[in-house]
């Protein structure tokens, strides 16, 4: 019930108000706390966590000028030392977090070659990966969620009637708003694709948004529909090699807030503001900037749905 915990606490602090800003009021909180919880951080940093997260990831977006650039690469230093303190502490004083297990981890550079520890380099990078990954997809795709139930507010009720529909709910909506909307490679060999040569070395955006729109895999696939029967088949999460390793934690995530959010609050409606459905400026990364919303309450009670796993 971990996850569900931390749903409930963030759902507490706003219940009695009738009105929240959604984004950060739970979507991303939710993330960010469970994330600080496994790297071992306290989670009175989760906004600093936040602020950093999103200074690593900014300027690979695109919409960042000379300042702003400049403004996120300090946000960046100062994370790494932040981490690079933590990684001395637990190196002395491990715990039973994250932090802990990349401090004394051991790798092979070849099968038959000795064992060493990571470097800084590699633990800065990693936890650049576990930060970023760990919460900015997942608040995307929680918001984008929502978004899409408020466009189609009767899908809510059926959902309330039949919690089985929300995993597929899950997926449909990773499908139809791809948190990441495309990531890089690198070509391994001489290839060709749709005609188009590709030499060895070339850098690719693989487009997981347009995958997920692709009518050879999706019937209709411009059609929101709960009750798609192949909505899991999307990539938004990758796949091979590069698969999310953290996909089965997001899809969790994901269920435990629609499960409760569902249950505990009703009439779930938009304040009609000019943000309505605003996005954060990226071109690669799509998740709304703000959702403010008004509600019922349905019961005001913390909720455990007894199939809590996703």
């Amino acid at each position: 019930n971990y996850i569900e915990t931390v749903v409930n606490d963030l759902i507490d602090k706003f219940i009695d108000e009738g009105k929240c800003d959604f984004m950060w009021d739970l979507s991303v909180p939710l993330p960010c706390t469970v994330i600080a919880d496994q790297l071992g951080v306290p989670r009175e940093k989760i906004w600093q966590l936040k602020q950093w997260s999103d200074a690593m990831l900014a300027p690979g977006g695109g919409f960042t000028d000379e300042a702003q650039a400049l403004e996120c690469a300090k946000q960046v230093v100062e994370a790494q030392q932040f981490f690079a303190g933590v990684l001395g502490e637990r190196k002395h004083e491990p715990k039973d977090d994250i932090i802990s297990d990349l401090a004394h981890a051991k790798v092979k550079d070849d099968p038959d070659g000795a064992e060493r520890e990571l470097d800084m380099f590699e633990l800065q990078d990693l936890l650049d990966q576990l930060l970023t990954g760990g919460n900015e997809t997942t608040t995307n795709a929680i918001g984008s969620g929502l978004m899409l139930l408020l466009q189609r507010p009767e899908l809510m009720d059926r959902m309330r009637s039949d919690q089985k529909l929300i995993r597929n709910f899950i997926e449909e909506s990773l499908r139809y708003e791809t948190p990441v909307l495309h990531l890089w490679r690198a070509a391994v060999e001489d290839t060709e694709l749709g005609g188009v040569a590709i030499p060895k070395g070339s850098s690719i955006a693989v487009g997981y948004a347009s995958a997920n729109r692709d009518e050879a895999v999706f019937d209709d696939s411009e059609t929101f529909d709960i009750d798609r029967k192949k909505a899991g088949a999307h990539l938004a999460f990758g796949s091979g090699p590069h698969h999310c390793p953290g996909a089965a934690l997001a899809r969790q995530e994901m269920y435990s807030a629609f499960t409760i959010l569902l249950h505990r609050l009703d009439n779930i409606r938009t304040v009609d503001t000019n943000e309505t459905f605003k996005h954060v400026p990226s071109s690669f990364l799509r998740g709304l900037s703000n959702l403010h919303l008004e509600f019922d309450v349905r019961h005001r009670d913390r909720y455990f749905p007894n199939a809590s796993v996703y």
